[in-house]
């Protein structure tokens, strides 16, 4: 998900990009190299992902300031809750400016689905130092043209139907992405969703 503040920042310092990330087809060295990079974070050869990584690669988050975050290979925690939950992410046709890769991208997924949350829009910038590698990437939010959802209304209902059941899917207030609590959230959501009386969602694998 893209979230807000502190969610948004940890989500990205964790995923980098989702591993379903679609590029659109460009013939320019430095797409190509961010499109192998992230070809091999999805087959998980994250050895070979880190390749495409400067040493000390960082990632910031709306500006670009301070020493940022460590930008690695490896997928973190949300990795396993996207692709629990089927994220999709699409990317608009990139630009490149002198040593950047800039584009903006939409995600959905079948939590933004369950809670009938438009998909969030971010747009990223990714600069290479003259060997070709990823020195670092700058993520902004772009702001909801439509950003209401049914979060708080299913947790209204989680607290009449089964108390103490939030602190377990979002101890300290927050998303904890582990795929326990991924498949507990997919099955009160849609628990929720039929005695609301709302439409169910054709969800994979559920």
């Amino acid at each position: 998900m893209i979230l807000m503040g502190a969610e948004f920042r940890t989500r990205w310092v964790s995923l980098i990009l989702p591993a379903s990330l679609i590029f659109s087809s460009c013939t320019h060295p430095l797409v190509r190299r961010l499109e192998e990079f992230q070809s091999a974070k999805k087959s998980g050869n994250f050895t070979k992902a880190a390749e495409y990584l400067a040493p000390e690669a960082r990632v910031w988050f709306e500006n670009k300031e301070g020493p940022g975050k460590p930008l690695r290979a490896q997928g973190g925690p949300w990795a396993e809750w996207d692709r629990f939950f089927h994220a999709v992410t699409t990317k608009s046709p990139p630009t490149v400016k002198q040593n950047a890769v800039q584009f903006t991208f939409a995600e959905t997924n079948d939590f933004f689905r369950l809670i009938d949350r438009a998909p969030r829009r971010a747009k990223a910038a990714w600069w290479f130092d003259g060997q070709g590698r990823i020195q670092g990437v700058l993520y902004q939010r772009i702001p909801a043209t439509e950003s209401r959802d049914r979060l708080d209304e299913f947790l209204s209902w989680l607290d009449k139907k089964d108390p103490g059941q939030r602190a377990f899917l979002m101890p300290d207030g927050e998303i904890v992405p582990d795929l326990e609590r991924a498949r507990r959230w997919r099955e009160r959501l849609i628990e929720w969703r039929t005695d609301a009386g709302l439409p169910s969602v054709p969800l994979e694998g559920a």
